[in-house]
């Protein structure tokens, strides 16, 4: 299989076995994933990276969902509050939410009345969603800025978002990084918008379940699980995969992603290679 030269593949451990709550995520420089099993709906939390603010040291609890940004991380608990540890601001103590999703500096959730709440910094307006009563199924956040489907799948924008021209169909998922925002459509092709210092985003037609924005590419889970990824002369992920997966996260220089039989396995062609080493000796056990 060929490898670009800057390629390294960095650590493969496995998994036993894999739940549908399975929760990995890449920031910017660090990545969490939450150690699940078929038998529960949660697990402790494993983050290895750049640790400058405490991001890869989060709390010895059992988590459903994980999410990481730039030097933090946040989770949910099992009884749906959110942790935080890192350099996050106004992290919310009593509120409940469904999903959450974490941006450079701040992070938004959808609570269980499928309204938005964001915290963290704000810059430009990306913790202040549009006052209106839609109701929400999604949240992706950017750098300084946010985006949300509402639960008939159009999209919302807030923050630093002018002079992009949002998608008038209606999505499945979003996903973000910096100015980049793509989304799988109801035929399954990937829509994408904003823009970026390096790349330009492009749609891609295909029949695709999800989809993965990173700061140099984008890569989208096909209805076959394999993986297809463009938009980067030098790749993070290699163009040709032909290994069935479950989950994609990218993150800046890097990105990993779960396979079907559970083994996790992470990519990067920057030079700080040793930050995305998972460590060494993991035993993930259920």
């Amino acid at each position: 299989m060929f490898r670009s030269p800057l390629l390294l593949i960095l650590q493969l451990f496995i998994i036993e076995s894999i739940a549908k709550s399975t929760s990995l995520s890449c920031g910017y420089s660090h990545t969490c994933l939450i150690k699940a099993s078929e038998s529960s709906h949660g697990g402790p939390i494993e983050c290895w990276g750049e640790n400058l603010k405490g991001e890869t040291n989060p709390p010895n609890e059992i988590f459903q969902q994980v999410t990481s940004g730039h030097m933090f991380s946040c989770a949910l608990t099992m009884h749906s509050t959110v942790q935080c540890w890192g350099d996050i601001q106004n992290v919310p103590v009593n509120t409940k939410f469904q999903s959450i999703t974490a941006g450079r500096m701040h992070a938004c959730g959808i609570t269980f009345s499928n309204e938005i709440y964001c915290f963290g910094r704000n810059e430009h307006g990306e913790t202040v969603p549009p006052k209106k009563r839609s109701l929400y199924k999604q949240v992706a956040c950017g750098y300084s800025n946010s985006c949300a489907l509402t639960r008939d799948g159009f999209v919302e924008c807030w923050g630093r978002m002018k002079g992009h021209a949002l998608p008038q169909t209606k999505l499945k998922t979003i996903s973000a990084k910096r100015e980049r925002y793509c989304g799988v459509d109801m035929d399954g092709n990937v829509v994408c918008w904003g823009s970026s210092n390096r790349e330009k985003c492009e749609d891609r037609q295909g029949q695709y379940l999800d989809v993965s924005v990173g700061i140099k590419e984008v890569c989208a889970l096909h209805h076959n699980n394999t993986l297809d990824c463009w938009g980067a002369m030098q790749s993070v992920v290699p163009y040709n995969q032909t290994a069935e997966y479950h989950q994609i996260s990218m993150g800046v220089d890097h990105a990993c992603a779960v396979k079907l039989d559970g083994h996790v396995i992470c990519f990067h062609n920057g030079p700080n290679y040793n930050l995305h080493e998972a460590p060494l000796g993991m035993a993930l056990e259920f």
